[in-house]
């Protein structure tokens, strides 16, 4: 859990505030600065504080991470009497437990130790994933990818959770950051991923991977290797062609293709989802009369602006064609991005742009779909039919 902020603070409570207590200081401070009764212009991002911090100590277990947040960043405040001391104590032991286990499998992934990350999985991971098919699945990976940094945060814990139909007593969840190097595409990406550590039948807290069969896996990974072998021809074609829409200055439809082929890598290696909405614009005009190119220009132009500001800093933008957009929204499944195009929806139901002395009408129709085996079929899916706004 990354964060500085005080949420005892911010709800104005006691560290040791029973949850009732917690409660009735949300409530109390929601009535007094939720935006529709406080008019003040900084109602709104005092209100989000709040919200946050109730999220995080309204829930007992994500209170209990917290806490060990809070220790480091306000020990002078403390004062524990020995009974809470003794609860955080035992927390910390946990969790530092947890966090070594994944600690070793990273760094054993990163020295290429594949022997002992195997030792490291849950022993149900076992039952499912034979050592030889673990090795060569690393193998495959580390040959597009190469480990270089990572650093494991604490998230969430959980009682009792089911995973592969078994039941664990304990689950500690991690926001993982990691840096690596792509040899395919030469760069060097970051991603945050979520691992779960489980505390195995045995009292030994390992990794869950939580797949059945990697050979698909296996297989994806060794074809991207022949990639390697044309990196000049990438490079130069890199320099070659501008992979941004000189109207609009998003990203064209080359440049679309190659960040949506990374956002695959993401989902072929972490299973990290993502979906896709295929926007068609249309423009108002007289009966009688056609759209100038001056006019249609100045209109996309726009209109790329409105999307762009109304988009999560994640999410990327493009022009497909000449009257479309294309939003790739990752860590999106189809009901947020049906949600996503709904609010877009909304945005241009009354949007009137003027061009000189002249205001024109603009909608749009949507196509979404949720990525799931390649991109052509991908696609294929957008281009079956758009709901006209």
């Amino acid at each position: 859990m990354r964060t500085k902020e005080d949420y005892y603070k911010i709800l104005q409570v006691h560290y040791l505030a029973e949850p009732e207590v917690i409660e009735s200081a949300y409530k109390r401070l929601a009535k007094k600065y939720h935006p529709d009764v406080n008019k003040n212009k900084e109602s709104k991002e005092i209100m989000q504080r709040i919200n946050k911090a109730y999220e995080v100590l309204g829930n007992p277990d994500k209170r209990g991470v917290y806490d060990m947040v809070w220790e480091k960043n306000y020990e002078s405040r403390r004062g524990y009497d020995n009974k809470n001391k003794d609860i955080h104590e035992k927390y910390n032991i946990t969790l530092y437990k947890s966090k070594t286990a994944l600690d070793k499998y990273f760094k054993s992934i990163a020295e290429d130790k594949l022997d002992t990350a195997y030792g490291l999985i849950s022993n149900i991971d076992k039952e499912n994933i034979t050592k030889e098919d673990f090795i060569n699945w690393q193998k495959a990976v580390s040959v597009v990818y190469k480990l270089q940094k990572y650093d494991c945060e604490f998230h969430q814990v959980y009682k009792d959770k089911l995973l592969c139909g078994y039941l664990y007593s304990d689950v500690i969840e991690f926001d993982v950051a990691i840096e690596e190097y792509n040899e395919v595409m030469d760069m060097v990406e970051k991603n945050v991923i979520k691992k779960m550590v489980v505390l195995d039948e045995d009292g030994e807290w390992r990794v869950f991977i939580g797949y059945e069969k990697l050979q698909g896996f296996i297989n994806k990974f060794k074809s991207l290797t022949s990639l390697l072998n044309a990196k000049d021809i990438i490079q130069e074609l890199n320099e070659t062609h501008n992979r941004t829409d000189s109207l609009t200055g998003l990203l064209n439809q080359r440049g679309m293709k190659e960040r949506i082929e990374s956002e695959i890598q993401r989902f072929d290696r972490y299973g990290n989802v993502f979906s896709l909405i295929m926007c068609n614009i249309y423009i108002g005009k007289r009966i009688g009369t056609s759209i100038k190119e001056e006019v249609r220009d100045f209109i996309i132009s726009e209109m790329a602006k409105t999307l762009k500001g109304n988009l999560r800093g994640v999410d990327t933008i493009g022009r497909w064609e000449d009257n479309s957009f294309l939003i790739l929204l990752p860590e999106t499944n189809s009901v947020s991005a049906i949600k996503t195009a709904n609010k877009i929806k909304t945005i241009f139901r009354e949007e009137r742009i003027r061009h000189r002395s002249i205001i024109h009408k603009v909608s749009m129709s949507f196509s979404i779909t949720e990525y799931a085996s390649s991109l052509e079929e991908t696609l294929n899916k957008l281009n079956d039919g758009h709901s006209k706004n």
